[in-house]
């Protein structure tokens, strides 16, 4: 081979190895790309973040309303999701609970100030007895007996004044008369009656405190006639008398009230 043929080939071939020599440095050592910038005008607008989430959500502040008294709500004046303020009204409660129980306590606050007025009479009574007996023990003209019956008496459990006489009971159902007061004479042993009425059944009277239904209560019930009547004892030496005063309703018999006139709570009305 010719030097000027090989000097050609040694040329030829250092370019080939600086050809795959940039080659693999391309590859194994890639050139960075210059960044593209994307613009835009700068102005003044709201930033919006949306945050894509699943739960239960809980309120920040939590107010329970009730009410002091219980009942059916008859009229709602609110609906869900409404706002509500301070001393507004949200719903109205059926006042005839509280208003039975209003009456039923203003009933046994006038029983007791009735009892109280008869202990104070019977009182009175005993005192006065007492004092007859001691005057007529001095003189020797009652044994010691009766005197001591005479002491033992200025106490008392229960009597035959309106103060114990008087109950106060109520009724209410479908087969009763709404807002109706008897004005009849009623006793406990009429509620059993009236009961067995209703739900059909016969009971055999056992001795002479049956009771009776009490028809003038029932939705159904007729009127029913009443006559009093007034019992008097004869009167002692100094004028006392027992006043005994009754009501009749078909067979049964009412003692309202019994005592001594101007001393027995109800015997004057």
């Amino acid at each position: 081979m010719a030097r000027g043929d090989r000097k050609r080939w040694w040329g030829v071939g250092a370019i080939l190895a600086v050809l795959v020599l940039l080659q693999i440095k391309r590859s194994l050592f890639p050139a960075t790309q210059t960044p593209r910038l994307l613009t835009a005008p700068v102005e003044v607008a709201d930033v919006e973040q949306t945050v894509l989430a699943s739960g239960i959500i809980q309120p920040c502040k939590l107010v329970s309303v009730g009410a002091q008294a219980s009942g059916r709500i008859i009229a709602m004046h609110v609906a869900l999701g409404n706002q509500v303020q301070k001393g507004q009204l949200i719903a109205e409660i059926d006042p005839s609970t509280q208003r039975n129980a209003l009456l039923n306590a203003e009933a046994i606050l006038v029983q007791d100030r009735a009892q109280r007025a008869s202990r104070a009479a019977a009182l009175k009574q005993a005192e006065r007895v007492f004092k007859r007996a001691t005057a007529t023990y001095e003189q020797r003209l009652t044994s010691r007996a009766d005197f001591d019956a005479a002491e033992a008496g200025q106490g008392m459990h229960g009597s035959f004044s309106r103060a114990d006489t008087w109950n106060f009971m109520a009724a209410r159902g479908p087969d009763f008369r709404m807002q109706f007061a008897d004005e009849m004479p009623a006793s406990n042993a009429d509620i059993g009656m009236t009961i067995a009425h209703l739900l059909g059944l016969h009971l055999a009277p056992k001795g002479k405190l049956t009771g009776r239904v009490l028809q003038e209560s029932l939705l159904d019930g007729k009127t029913v006639a009443v006559a009093p009547r007034t019992l008097e004892s004869q009167p002692t030496a100094d004028g006392l008398k027992t006043v005994l005063k009754t009501q009749r309703v078909d067979s049964s018999v009412y003692f309202d009230v019994a005592g001594f006139p101007g001393c027995t709570v109800g015997l004057n009305d």
